[in-house]
């Protein structure tokens, strides 16, 4: 197949057809990369590299794309922009390889996230909505056979991938940083490419540890509850600012307050297996794979646990808990799914309030609650 017949089949657009398709494609990428000018990459001829790629694989799939090729690469390329503008919206940031991940990890929580920032999405969506039109809108050219030779096939593969390729290079380079100012239209594939990599690298767990640690028969308290609580910000309660919020735990001789403390971690996933993994600072990795669970040391020292999640419903875990660590809960608590989230918390403490209460004068109990 010769290029004197791709150029035969385009020569018939009309400048009209060539110009709607070009601006609309040029509106696709410049309204959804408005961190252009904010990159942290010093290296500008890689900058270039990276944008004149993205440009080049975009123009191709629109133009000299095959069906399927458009139909996959429209999916993949609009669901990217989509994930970057929308996060954009929200969060006044570009988004990175770590916060991706972040996403991924809580991706159970989309819908409810969704629903909140609803307003941030007509942007988002709109700018898809004019991707998938600009991408699959003629012209576009066809072989006059319908069939491309095979080297043509691997050359448009190749270049269709190349601003992904770029891009996961640039990640191992910065270590996982970098792309700040790069096309939003293949930064998430890119992330999702190193990530793949990654866990196939790790392979298989270490062997987690039992736990060793003698214990002396004798408990100093009876039992011992875990309240988790999301998003707080202790230096907005009257416990530590005079004029804060009412907590009703202001001068109780009874409350140690350990004043204002920073999380683990900027999120939940991490916070929460941290915590119940008893992560270090030094070589935290290792110990969250090797480290005995809270839940371990409590049955060793003779405590019956229990989990009250007011978040998920219907036995789903979330925050790291694997199957293991689930094996180790005595009584595994969570509300029904037609629970209003606003309910969510009071329900989940009238179920600890009867367990307390059942469980009185029985085994010692070691509860940690989840709150919504």
């Amino acid at each position: 197949m010769g290029p004197g017949t791709w150029r035969a089949q385009l020569a018939h657009a009309s400048r009209w057809q060539w110009f709607l398709k070009l601006a609309f494609l040029a509106f696709f990428v410049i309204a959804t990369n408005d961190v252009l000018g904010r990159r942290s990459l010093p290296g500008y001829a890689l900058f270039g590299l990276a944008w004149a790629v993205s440009v080049a694989s975009l123009l191709h799939v629109a133009v000299f794309g095959g069906r399927v090729a458009r139909l996959l690469w429209t999916v993949a390329i609009v669901t990217s922009t989509f994930v970057c503008t929308t996060f954009q919206a929200i969060q006044q940031a570009p988004l990175t390889y770590a916060d991706q991940n972040v996403l991924i990890q809580n991706v159970a929580f989309a819908g409810m996230v969704m629903e909140f920032y609803r307003p941030f999405l007509s942007g988002p969506v709109l700018f898809g909505l004019i991707g998938i039109a600009a991408i699959n809108m003629p012209p576009y050219a066809r072989p006059a056979d319908g069939r491309r030779t095979p080297a043509e096939r691997l050359g448009a593969l190749g270049l269709q991938l190349s601003p992904v390729l770029v891009t996961m290079a640039v990640l191992y380079l910065k270590h996982g940083d970098g792309t700040n100012g790069f096309a939003v239209q293949h930064r998430t594939l890119a992330f999702l490419g190193v990530e793949g990599i990654e866990r196939l690298r790790e392979g298989a767990p270490p062997e987690r540890r039992e736990v060793t640690m003698p214990h002396s028969g004798t408990r100093p308290l009876k039992n011992i509850i875990v309240v988790m609580d999301e998003s707080i910000r202790g230096d907005l309660l009257d416990i530590n600012v005079e004029g804060g919020v009412p907590t009703g735990l202001k001068g109780r001789p009874d409350v140690i307050n350990f004043g204002v403390m920073s999380s683990i971690a900027n999120c939940s996933h991490e916070t929460n297996v941290a915590f119940r993994y008893g992560i270090g600072r030094h070589d935290y990795l290792r110990q969250l794979a090797t480290n005995p669970s809270m839940w371990a040391y409590a049955k060793r020292a003779g405590y019956d646990t229990f989990y009250f999640d007011a978040q998920r419903t219907g036995g789903q875990t979330q925050n790291g808990m694997d199957p293991r660590e689930v094996s180790e809960i005595d009584h595994f608590v969570q509300l029904s799914a037609d629970v209003r989230a606003q309910d969510r918390d009071w329900k989940i403490a009238t179920a600890l309030r009867s367990a307390l209460d059942q469980d009185a004068g029985a085994k010692p109990m070691f509860a940690y609650v989840n709150k919504a």
